[in-house]
């Protein structure tokens, strides 16, 4: 079973556009995305229309959360000066479709028991590492991991491709989909099970990218 790794698309149409032509062309089974379609770029109704049209399975992000109370919170307020410069904003039926994201879903797909969310299992905003340069999870993540009992987590938010293990269960992150700042990866990944083969492509080059890789013994 290929799985196709969405993230981070952060209202970009084109590079959404491209990473779904790349994996229809290596024949993934289905896709998944683990949250961020909107804010930072010009086309958040569009992301959301084609990822809604096309039935992908999607987790809330902190910018999907964000866009949500922003939309809410503009409502509330009756008269408010628009800035030249302020984003265009999201259609009802955007911020509808937003608003019903969960924060997490659960399969069982070839046997093992994956887990899709944003940034943790329990959070749209949390860090993994309390030592990103030695690869070191945090603490409260790697109680999360265990709490949550599974063979394969999937995550998105800190735009970096990653595929870690800690204690059995297999961590993976496509990085960003998203192009236009200097963390930004631009691109996607696919999942081959039971193997956990994971291998993530560059959207501009359309060619395997380079991602970090940590293994369990790395976090005792």
């Amino acid at each position: 079973m290929r799985i196709g790794i969405l993230s981070d698309i952060h209202a970009n149409l084109p590079a959404l556009e491209a990473a779904f032509a790349l994996l229809h062309e290596k024949g993934v089974d289905r896709v998944v995305c683990a949250g961020d379609l909107v804010e930072k770029g010009d086309h958040g109704d569009e992301v959301v229309a084609m990822m809604e049209e096309s039935w992908i399975p999607c987790v809330m992000g902190n910018h999907d959360e964000n866009a949500v109370m922003h939309a809410e919170f503009s409502q509330e307020v009756e008269e408010v000066e628009e800035e030249e410069d302020a984003p265009r904003p999201l259609k009802p039926s955007t911020i509808s479709y937003l608003r019903g994201l969960p924060s997490q879903r659960r399969y069982e797909w070839e046997g093992l028991s994956v887990l899709i969310a944003h940034a943790t299992p329990a959070s749209l905003h949390a860090h993994l590492f309390r030592d990103p340069r030695e690869g070191l999870f945090a603490k409260s993540f790697k109680k999360e991991v265990l709490r949550a009992s599974i063979d394969i987590l999937i995550l998105g938010h800190t735009h970096a491709p990653l595929h870690a293990n800690f204690r059995g269960t297999h961590i993976f992150n496509p990085g960003s989909v998203c192009l236009g700042r200097n963390r930004d990866s631009h691109t996607c990944a696919i999942l081959e099970l039971p193997a956990c083969q994971f291998e993530v492509f560059h959207l501009g080059q359309q060619k395997p990218y380079p991602h970090r890789i940590i293994p369990s013994t790395t976090n005792p």
